[in-house]
């Protein structure tokens, strides 16, 4: 069996998962098995009580339980492992977490004095450029993608990393055009022009907590600009962070997710930048770190 540790937990696991942190423990908090589920082939994604699962056509079926255990059933044994991965840390990891009573969100992140600043934002806003451009400038990568979100004690909010990978498209590693992000050799899926770079030597275990929640989006006009969001504004666009939002059901699920939204919202420094609908990297990274990383940048 091997031994990972990812979106703060310890995981056993039958299968490699290279994209995780190798780790020991005694005992694990998940654990990932290949079984048969062939009486389950029936539906695509089914959720009832403690129970998820999920098929994907050609690749594979999951079943997650109490947010414990994963068993995986590859169709017909010859389904390409990445692909394989690629589902089982994302979607079904979203159930897993969920079943835990944590949150998925979708953000990328970095740690300056060890407090989070988050990356958000809608598929292909750049919140991957811009972190790969920030690590560029000698900020600390957190996460890509995802962290897991916790509420502490008494009114703030921490996560979770999730795993230590950060994940371009190729048009985007030609944008940075940096020899730290050049290695294509680590395809995410072969069907897909993505790519991954690891940073398992730097990758943080523990959970941080959150100052601030940049959300990126495209805009019509010729430079960046930014504002600070508030009240129920600041809750509404951070709840629409949430991974796989689609996957949280019954009152005690929606109960924690409210929760903790609102209190990232009434603690952290929410704030939209709309950046142009043709913007390089550069330009972005650059409006983020004078307005938002520097000891003298402040929102009114």
């Amino acid at each position: 069996m091997h031994q990972y540790f990812g979106f703060g937990l310890k995981i056993e696991s039958e299968l490699e998962f290279p994209e995780l942190l190798e780790s020991t423990f005694v005992q694990a908090d998940v654990t990932i098995s290949v079984g048969d589920l062939s009486q389950r082939k029936t539906a695509t994604i089914e959720q009832k009580d403690d129970e998820f699962f999920f098929s994907v056509k050609e690749v594979a079926c999951y079943l997650a339980v109490q947010g414990k255990q994963l068993i995986i059933d590859s169709e017909k044994g010859g389904a390409d492992p990445r692909s394989i991965r690629l589902y089982a840390l994302a979607t079904v990891m979203a159930a897993i977490l969920l079943q835990r009573q944590t949150i998925p969100f979708h953000a990328s992140a970095i740690s300056v004095d060890n407090k989070l600043i988050l990356i958000s934002g809608e598929s292909g806003a750049g919140k991957s450029t811009a972190l790969t451009g920030l690590i560029l400038r000698g900020y600390k990568v957190f996460s890509d993608d995802v962290v897991v979100l916790n509420r502490t004690e008494p009114d703030g909010v921490s996560a979770f990393a999730s795993y230590p990978m950060i994940k371009l498209w190729h048009d985007s590693i030609t944008a940075i055009d940096h020899p730290q992000f050049s290695d294509c050799s680590f395809r995410i899926r072969h069907d897909l022009d993505k790519y991954g770079f690891f940073f398992h030597d730097t990758f943080v275990k523990q959970a941080r907590p959150i100052s601030s929640l940049i959300i990126i989006k495209k805009g019509e006009q010729p430079t960046c600009t930014m504002r600070k969001l508030e009240g129920t504004e600041a809750f509404a666009e951070a709840y629409r962070q949430l991974y796989r939002p689609s996957l949280i059901r019954g009152k005690e699920q929606n109960t924690i997710c409210f929760r903790t939204i609102s209190a990232l919202a009434n603690t952290a420094r929410i704030v939209e930048v709309t950046r142009p609908a043709v913007c390089p990297p550069e330009q972005l990274v650059s409006f983020i770190e004078q307005e938002l990383l520097q000891p003298t940048a402040c929102l009114v």
